[in-house]
């Protein structure tokens, strides 16, 4: 039975806020939280749980090389973090989730667009003025950590 649980992570409008759609440069609100300015609220959901791996999802992964990731991200630990495939967002979920025995996963992004409709039970959207800070985020991520994994 697979013990693995997955948090699938988008950057942009999850750990600092979004571009504004149409705007060329950062938003004022990036300007104010800077760059991965909400990070510390997913390393507190996180703590208690260092089992959770993390897979980046999102464009930076294609920018950006695995160890320069875990760099940024070396706030939440010591634990897994990978990348997912190229493609897009939801297929690259699916193709990375195919070769892994996973006992449950949850999809932090801020763009619902990004994936099929209905949209998979899976995804917690975030809004991109908010991100991981949001409490209707960190609940639903509390929640899911909650849940008990069986081995």
């Amino acid at each position: 039975m697979a013990t693995v649980r997955v948090l699938f992570l988008d950057i942009d409008g999850v750990l600092h806020p979004a571009r504004e759609p149409g705007q060329l440069g950062p938003s004022d609100l990036y300007m104010v939280v800077g760059p991965f300015g909400w990070l510390p609220y997913l390393a507190k959901v996180l703590e208690p749980f260092p089992d959770v791996e993390l897979v980046v999802h999102s464009t930076w992964r294609e920018t950006f090389s695995l160890d320069e990731l875990r760099d940024m991200l070396s706030e939440l630990g010591t634990r897994s973090v990978d990348v997912a495939p190229a493609g897009e967002r939801h297929d690259a979920i699916q193709a990375w989730l195919r070769d892994r025995a996973v006992a449950s996963y949850r999809i932090l992004d801020d763009d619902a667009s990004a994936f099929p409709s209905p949209t998979p039970a899976q995804l917690i959207i975030c809004d991109p003025r908010r991100g991981v800070s949001a409490d209707d985020v960190l609940q639903s991520l509390s929640a899911w950590l909650a849940q008990p994994i069986s081995g």
